[in-house]
């Protein structure tokens, strides 16, 4: 039935379907009634002249965008919303499957596609009559398949799309922009110098929201794509971004689309990081969407049923958190690549004998940090990161999740200097509820952790919530001493899996961002060493058997199985003693230390001979970092490791 059906579909030319839309729409329902099972039963080859014939028709059907890109007009359309709804849910079951991606992912085609998405309704300067009769002749001249034709149209829309976003962003700023957008949105601002305006057409979110999922599984199925899809001449990366610029209208699966295709335009060294930071504002866009989505979170949380605007009432909790998600992971991209592509023009303006304005004098913030390199067009997006880190509410039992994680890996890209100024601001640096550990470690540590920025507080629950998980409490031996967990056990992977996360994706980046944190600032690395590292610890166990927090830490750095984890705990806890490895020793004990000092070529970092003292003056071994035993503990000792009849003989020979 459905090779009949295809068959027939594809037996009439595209002009002969699109003039008959009730005939197409019965086609369109009967492949789409059986479901991909139905479309997976022919050929590749078919499904690739399917989805061609089905694109060309949407193409030449859904008419033509007139004026303004941000407008949402059409004219001259030939199929209703719901046939055209249809066609795109079709290809979207084709751009799933062999044979039905690989037309979706052609240049054209992305054109064709990002000519359904819609924007929020708003009003846009009005264009030079003299500009838009151009353009319709242009067109009218012109068969709507050419090239020349799709290429004079990008250059115009992408032209009055930058044109648009800056006005935005210069007018509302990163900070307010959600307040501005939500009140009065229609209405030109006053720095309009009284220019005339067009009022856009309400949005057809559905038919947007099937386009840009045929453009994600496009992308996501084909590398080469992505490439020529942020291109000018396509122009996606240009929709994507402006699908983000007004958040409060609009539902949160289109931000999560836009914002998974802001994330494919932005991959490695794409010269679209470039477009997007400079020429569309995209870190505060990016900046705004994350405040819009951080509150509509919070709003959700506190009642499902909220509808305060057209975010909150689309999307449930989990739809937010996806496109928070994306949102971020994307940002990670342009902080990754956007410093490394100026830098690269940078040089190349000097090779060639120019000045480089960005290569002399430059602030401590546009320096590279530890190897990595930054641009102070980023800070624009450094709050948004931290509110979600500190607003939004944990979840459990594994906090480490996306949002989470995804903001913790793009704040490692920033320097310590800039993230210390923001937590410690008055808005910031507010200590909210009381926090505690999953087990205190010292008294002086919980006055520390009481006191600390919530930042800090959050980063440290972050670890602490998440070793605690997955490595089990200490066992009790023969003897009645505690013996650790092994980090190793499969056990520990087994639970991580069941879970859905790797364990070494998830524990790695936030132990760097701690160790980042206190390996650039004095004063908060003093912080996190009074809450970790604390001087008042009670030493009668080990350090690696304690069941809290630093003992789990210790015990990291032996591990074998989680190598990169084990690293970054042992770079940690180097940090919180001043990157000097013989502190570290002395702090912790030379045996628990010696492996992540073999591995890191720091192994000569003896300890010194004699045993130190601790801050209540009691000697400490320098290789287990315990207390040295006292007399006392030394006879007590003795006598529990003698057998009940040697007790009884002793006990004789005492007392006669």
């Amino acid at each position: 039935m459905s090779s009949n059906t295809i068959s027939e579909y594809l037996s009439l030319p595209s002009s002969a379907r699109v003039d008959s839309p009730n005939q197409t729409q019965q086609w369109l329902d009967a492949l789409l009634s059986g479901g991909i099972s139905v479309l997976s039963s022919v050929s590749d080859s078919i499904r690739s002249k399917l989805a061609t014939a089905v694109l060309n028709d949407v193409a030449a059907a859904s008419g033509t965008r007139q004026g303004d890109y941000l407008l949402n007009a059409r004219t001259d359309i030939r199929w209703n919303s719901a046939i055209r709804l249809s066609a795109l849910k079709l290809l979207k079951e084709l751009s799933r499957l062999p044979g039905g991606s690989a037309p979706l992912a052609k240049p054209e085609a992305l054109r064709i596609l990002l000519q359904q998405v819609d924007f929020p309704k708003q009003r846009v300067p009005r264009s030079p009559r003299s500009i838009s009769a151009k353009l319709t002749g242009s067109q009218a001249a012109s068969s709507p398949s050419s090239s020349t034709v799709s290429n004079n149209a990008a250059s115009y829309t992408l032209g009055s799309i930058a044109k648009s976003l800056r006005r935005a962003v210069n007018r509302r700023g990163s900070q307010q922009s959600d307040c501005r957008l939500s009140k009065d949105k229609d209405i030109p601002s006053s720095d309009s110098g009284g220019e005339d305006y067009d009022l856009g057409a309400d949005p057809d979110w559905p038919i947007t929201d099937m386009a840009l999922r045929c453009l994600n599984n496009a992308l996501f199925l084909n590398e080469a794509a992505r490439l020529p899809f942020s291109s000018e001449d396509v122009g996606g990366g240009h929709v994507a971004v402006t699908l983000l610029s007004r958040p409060q209208d609009t539902p949160a699966d289109i931000l999560f689309l836009g914002a998974r295709l802001l994330f494919f335009s932005t991959l490695f060294e794409s010269p679209f990081n470039k477009t997007a930071v400079s020429t569309l504002k995209a870190v505060r866009i990016e900046a705004s969407c994350i405040d819009a989505l951080v509150k509509a979170t919070i709003e959700k949380a506190a009642n499902r049923n909220a509808s305060s605007s057209v975010l909150v009432a689309s999307g449930s909790e989990a739809q937010l958190n996806m496109a928070l998600s994306d949102l971020l992971k994307a940002h990670f991209n342009i902080c990754l690549y956007y410093p490394r592509i100026v830098q690269a023009e940078a040089k190349q303006s000097q090779s060639n004998g120019s000045t480089a304005s960005t290569s002399a004098g430059q602030s401590e913030s546009q320096r590279p940090i530890l190897g990595e390199s930054f641009d102070p067009e980023l800070l624009d997006m450094l709050r948004p990161l931290l509110s979600v880190i500190t607003m939004l509410p944990l979840p459990s039992p594994v906090p480490l999740m996306p949002p989470f994680a995804h903001a913790i890996a793009a704040l490692l890209n920033y320097p310590v200097a800039d993230v210390k100024r923001e937590i410690l601001s008055d808005k910031m640096a507010s200590s909210g509820s009381l926090s505690a550990l999953t087990a205190p470690i010292s008294p002086l540590s919980t006055e520390a952790l009481q006191s600390a920025p919530l930042y800090i507080k959050r980063l440290i629950t972050f670890a602490d919530v998440t070793l605690a998980r997955y490595f089990a409490s200490a066992a009790t031996n023969d003897d009645g001493r505690r013996v650790p967990e092994d980090v190793d056990a499969k056990a520990v992977k087994q639970k991580a899996s069941a879970d859905g996360i790797d364990l070494e994706d998830t524990l790695e980046p936030i132990l760097l961002l701690l160790r980042k944190t206190a390996a650039e600032d004095d004063t908060l690395r003093s912080l996190l060493a009074s809450i970790l590292l604390p001087t008042d610890l009670d030493r009668s166990l080990a350090l690696d058997r304690r069941l809290d927090v630093l003992g789990r830490l210790v015990r990291l750095m032996s591990s074998v199985t989680l190598s990169r984890p084990a690293c970054a705990s042992g770079e940690l806890l180097l940090s919180l003693c001043n990157g000097d490895a013989k502190q570290m020793t002395e702090a912790i004990g030379y045996g628990p230390c010696a492996g992540f000092l073999m591995n890191t070529g720091l192994a000569s970092a003896l300890p010194s001979g004699a045993a130190a003292t601790d801050s209540n003056g009691r000697m400490v071994d320098p290789i287990t970092g315990e207390y040295e035993p006292t007399e006392e503990e030394k006879a007590m000792d003795e006598i529990n490791r003698m057998t009940e009849e040697e007790k009884e003989a002793e006990a004789e020979r005492l007392s006669s």
